[in-house]
């Protein structure tokens, strides 16, 4: 037996896909000659896009991919079981994976995505030209790869049910596997213990200003704010810098992951106001450290924010006065209500995000899909 797995940037490079490879070799199972081939920024440098795949940069990521895949890997007919993680692979692969048996891991369909890029996008004839090209590669193309997987591993019940919903796919092939992650509660309520109460502590992490809220949230931490709120921007972007000009307001830059999960140990409140993301893993990463969740509703955001019990879901048109009264409220209810938000976020992330459920989700869809071989 031959096994390939590839991976392009899409669904995290350094967190979700290399969770899925590391339950891969902890599943016992016998995939026979094993070969992976990853993205690097270098396979920008030797391969060229068709101009129509150049609408967004997950199928530019997912066409160099293919040629790097066909440049490094002999005998691409000879592979017997395929495990592309990133659903825009599938189609640029879809040559070699029409006879095959092969697993999908996705964080999106096409048309959740689509639904995301409709919110986003303003109307003119560049949007409306991608909105129509993309609908056109779904329809034709998605569509039939989608429909001849084996199995699926799903980041979210979001997808799941698109998948059923939109495509027809069998409910019993959809695996949901939540991103795993680290849950040290004790050492989190040793450093929270130390720090003063008079304000409540948020927090916001994210590259992409623009596209996670950014903007919004300048309009949200108002002066009225900073005196019952101190807030911590987690960003690389240069466009965050202008929040540092907002009393109560520090940004800090250049952090690496054990960083940044230190400064949410420091924190009371995860703040996303993103316009657009599929799955905000770093909501799943602050409720692993104790944190409650103020969200914007999109994409999955509802299956790991629940109003009344870790936080608060804002409708997506919720404007920055709702937000603000929100933490104002949370303030005067700092004693009460936060301690239970904090908790109710560390016993859901027990419950979704554990690694021996998550390993076990990708041990059974990969069975499923080798099933009968």
């Amino acid at each position: 037996m031959r096994t390939l797995i590839v991976a392009t940037q899409i669904l995290g490079w350094k967190n979700y896909s290399r969770y899925v490879l590391s339950a891969l070799e902890q599943s016992g199972l016998d995939f026979g000659y094993c070969q992976t081939v990853t993205f690097d920024y270098d396979t920008y440098e030797y391969f060229q896009v068709p101009r129509v795949f150049r609408i967004s940069d997950a199928l530019t990521a997912a066409s160099l991919m293919r040629a790097k895949v066909e440049r490094e890997v002999n005998g691409l007919e000879g592979v017997d079981y395929f495990l592309i993680i990133g659903h825009q692979l599938s189609l640029f692969l879809y040559r070699y994976l029409r006879t095959k048996r092969f697993t999908i891991v996705l964080d999106a369909t096409p048309v959740t995505s689509l639904k995301g890029q409709r919110r986003v996008e303003k109307n003119n004839a560049r949007s409306l030209l991608k909105s129509f090209s993309s609908k056109v590669i779904d329809y034709f193309l998605f569509r039939r790869v989608l429909s001849k997987a084996h199995s699926f591993i799903a980041m979210s019940s979001y997808v799941k049910e698109s998948l059923i919903v939109d495509y027809g796919v069998e409910a019993d092939s959809i695996f949901v596997a939540y991103p795993p992650q680290e849950i040290k509660q004790v050492e989190m309520e040793c450093v929270r213990a130390k720090r003063p109460r008079d304000k409540i502590n948020l927090i916001f992490v994210g590259n992409d200003f623009a596209r996670k809220g950014g903007d919004f949230l300048e309009k949200v931490f108002s002066d009225e704010l900073s005196r019952i709120a101190n807030l911590k921007v987690v960003s690389n972007d240069p466009s965050s810098k202008a929040l540092a000009m907002l009393d109560g307001v520090e940004v800090l830059e250049g952090l690496d992951q054990s960083a940044v999960f230190h400064e949410m140990r420091l924190s009371d409140v995860l703040l996303f106001p993103s316009w657009k993301d599929e799955f905000g893993l770093v909501i799943a990463e602050a409720m692993s450290q104790g944190l409650a969740i103020f969200a914007r509703e999109c994409g999955a955001q509802g299956e790991l924010v629940k109003s009344g019990t870790n936080g608060k879901l804002f409708g997506y048109y919720d404007p920055p006065e709702y937000w603000r009264e929100a933490i104002k409220t949370l303030h005067r209810e700092r004693d009460t209500t936060l301690p239970c938000y904090k908790e109710q976020s560390l016993r859901m992330a027990n419950e979704k995000f554990n690694y021996s459920a998550f390993n076990s989700k990708v041990r059974n869809a990969c069975v499923k899909a080798m099933s009968n071989m």
